[in-house]
């Protein structure tokens, strides 16, 4: 599977502090109409929560990160799920030690200072559907 895309527009933001970051991304895609899209952030969040994909269970495990960690990365796609745009992001924290825990970004991180980029794509959205292979939401 394979398009191809042109950049539509390129926002640049913070979200508020003590905002669910999930919900934040996914309030500012509904908000613009952004459909398709890359999605990059840094900042720093006062508690985490994300997921790990057991490809053997074939579901999501919840991790609880309950301390304060810097972002060091969050990277992310926009596509639309079940009608709606969907930020699919992965990121990486560090803690204080430098240690680092990440995996797929789920609603529970609660942002102290948070910085986006968003790029939106021209064309037609990528749609994510149930792909029975890997039990996922995945591009059709």
């Amino acid at each position: 599977m394979f398009k191809e895309y042109q950049i539509e527009k390129v926002f640049m933001g913070r979200l508020k502090k003590d905002e669910d970051l999930f919900l934040g991304l996914s309030k500012l895609l509904e908000e613009h109409g952004i459909k398709s899209g890359k999605i990059e952030g840094i900042g720093a969040v006062s508690e985490g929560k994300v997921g790990y994909y057991d490809q053997f269970k074939k579901k999501y495990c919840e991790i609880n990160i309950p301390e304060p960690m810097e972002v060091l990365s969050l990277l992310g796609n926009v596509s639309l799920k079940e009608g709606k745009a969907f930020p699919h992001c992965h990121i990486i924290f560090g803690n204080s030690k430098g240690d680092v825990k990440g995996g797929h970004l789920l609603e529970g991180c609660k942002v102290f200072a948070f910085e986006f980029v968003v790029t939106e794509f021209d064309g037609a959205a990528l749609v994510r559907g149930f792909d029975e292979e890997t039990k996922l939401p995945l591009w059709n």
